[in-house]
């Protein structure tokens, strides 16, 4: 006992806890990066060439695909809409639909019930059974009303027309004659409302590139000149991965 009694106790170190908090939030906030970086990857495919992905058709159909359906409300009267609101076709004689606000009474055209103003989207659109039409966007607010309700007739909207075997891209008036060579089916349309750009594709290329303001609420839109002609907008179906 008298052993123990001379050994001299020592204080105990008083640890530095603000130290150590300044540690973990840096710990923290390494692994949040370290895991944002990881879900980029895992979502767009590339960390170092995100651009080259995100024009990639495939991709764009996999990370951004929609499928738009058309609003019966703003058809005009020689515009029959399908069952299952994909194809527009127009008809020889005038429909009997209610009258609507949002009806276009002047060009045989209809919008989508999908309005965009953030974010991206791709579509796809099937013109096969239509030698004349035009698809795009129009801005939400753009009148349905008169001659200046056109597609591409005005500063509220923006179009690609097809016309036999000839294809220009329209906006405020303004026509830009496309090289689109061969008999194309079927278009597809990123739209990236952050960067005010709309993306149109033909073939797997590019074809034109329309910028405006997009964070205004804008819809796709499909306008048929010829009788008895038809545009589709196709179904994308999202693909899934599975991993081992």
């Amino acid at each position: 006992m008298s052993d123990f009694k001379s050994v001299e106790r020592t204080p105990l170190p008083v640890l530095d806890f603000s130290k150590e908090e300044k540690n973990l939030d840096g710990l923290i906030t390494l692994n949040k990066n370290f895991l944002e970086k990881i879900e980029i990857i895992s979502t767009e495919g590339s960390l170092e060439h995100p651009e080259k992905v995100e024009l990639d058709q495939n991709n764009l159909r996999r990370l951004y695909g929609r499928s738009p359906s058309l609003d019966p409300n703003s058809a005009h009267r020689r515009i029959k809409i399908s069952g299952d609101l994909r194809t527009a076709t127009r008809t020889r004689t005038e429909n009997q639909y209610p009258e609507h606000p949002d009806r276009f009474d002047y060009y045989p055209q209809v919008v989508s019930c999908d309005c965009f103003s953030s974010g991206r989207h791709y579509w796809e659109v099937d013109v096969r059974s239509s030698s004349s039409c035009g698809i795009g966007i129009c801005l939400n607010s753009m009148g349905r009303k008169g001659g200046k309700s056109g597609l591409g007739m005005n500063p509220e909207s923006w179009s690609l027309r097809k016309c036999d075997d000839e294809f220009s891209a329209h906006h405020n008036k303004q026509r830009n004659s496309l090289s689109v060579p061969g008999d194309h089916e079927r278009f597809g349309f990123f739209l990236d409302c952050e960067a005010g750009e709309l993306t149109c594709f033909g073939d797997s290329r590019v074809l034109h590139v329309f910028r405006g303001n997009f964070m205004d609420p804008v819809r796709p839109a499909i306008g048929v000149w010829d009788n008895d002609g038809s545009v589709h907008f196709v179904h994308l179906v999202k693909q899934t991965f599975i991993t081992n």
